[in-house]
């Protein structure tokens, strides 16, 4: 799913019913004014084994911007970039486990989050492990951004050579 853009929301999919996604790339989908560089997620969200990359969104997340349960396996998230997140914004219930996030930005609207943006007190935990950030870039968290979320970050799970202003690695509040 490649080189789709909106001017507001949603470059590649808008979904507000239940999705699933396995085995696909993302690929240069861009939105100039607004969120969601390739899936603005009002509904569930399962992703499995999928590769996301130089997605491009204003604000939000540079991929995905989510404001219910996401749960992502597997997948490989590098080159985005979002205002509050780089590759991921979200509001919700968060999953993560094996998946790896390098490379990615947030942009200049926002600056949150070089690689997760995750605001406004998620229903449930955000969850991390076995994964990976690497170099990613921030001015609030290199790799995340948490604000009044309950973050859990555990397995094999490695934080390493993300920049930022204030957190390299994570800033939470």
């Amino acid at each position: 799913v490649s080189f789709n853009s909106a001017k507001t929301k949603s470059g590649a999919i808008f979904n507000m019913g239940e999705l699933r996604i396995s085995g696909t790339t993302f690929e240069s989908n861009y939105v100039p004014e607004g969120d969601d560089g390739a899936i603005g997620a009002g509904g569930i969200v399962v992703i499995d084994n999928s590769h996301f990359r130089d997605n491009q969104a204003q604000s939000g997340g540079g991929a995905i911007n989510s404001s219910a349960h996401l749960t992502i396996t597997n997948s490989l998230f590098e080159r985005n970039q979002g205002g509050m997140g780089g590759a991921i914004y979200s509001s919700a219930h968060l999953f993560i486990s094996g998946s790896t996030f390098s490379n990615n930005g947030s942009v200049e609207l926002g600056n949150m989050g070089g690689a997760l943006g995750i605001d406004s007190s998620p229903s449930g935990p955000v969850i991390i492990e076995s994964s990976n950030f690497l170099s990613n870039t921030g001015v609030l968290g290199g790799a995340i951004y948490s604000s009044r979320a309950t973050l859990n970050i555990r397995g094999q799970s490695m934080i390493a050579g993300n920049s930022a202003k204030n957190g390299g690695a994570l800033y939470a509040e």
